[in-house]
């Protein structure tokens, strides 16, 4: 898949829409999808919500969580007033079920936006 791929474009909002009723496995493989296209305002918070929805279930797949952090720091990045939403998302509940090589690659995202 090419970035920001115009065949996939099409189905953004359909693929935002369907993220709850997937599971696992199937979340992250369209969050991968997502983090891939460039996405308009109005969708981004849509999947902005859906993204920290997934975060905050610590009982998901570390691997979902994490996939879905990334987006939340690539719309972080975009629009700095999401930045500080995202320090509430650092607290140990949502860290302490994350693996130590995924613990570090949370806590470099984080310090990647504050600086």
């Amino acid at each position: 898949m090419e970035k920001n791929d115009q065949p996939i474009q099409g189905y953004v909002k359909s693929i935002i829409d369907t993220l709850p009723a997937r599971n696992d496995n199937q979340q992250r493989e369209l969050l991968i999808i997502l983090h891939q296209m460039e996405i308009n305002e109005e969708l981004e918070g849509l999947l902005f919500n859906h993204c920290i929805s997934i975060w905050e279930k610590v009982n998901k797949k570390p691997s979902l969580r994490l996939t879905a952090f990334k987006i939340i720091v690539k719309l972080a990045k975009k629009h700095s007033d999401l930045s500080r939403e995202i320090i509430f998302l650092k607290q140990n509940q949502y860290l302490d079920s994350l693996s130590p090589a995924a613990y570090k690659s949370v806590i470099k995202m984080i310090k990647g936006l504050t600086q």
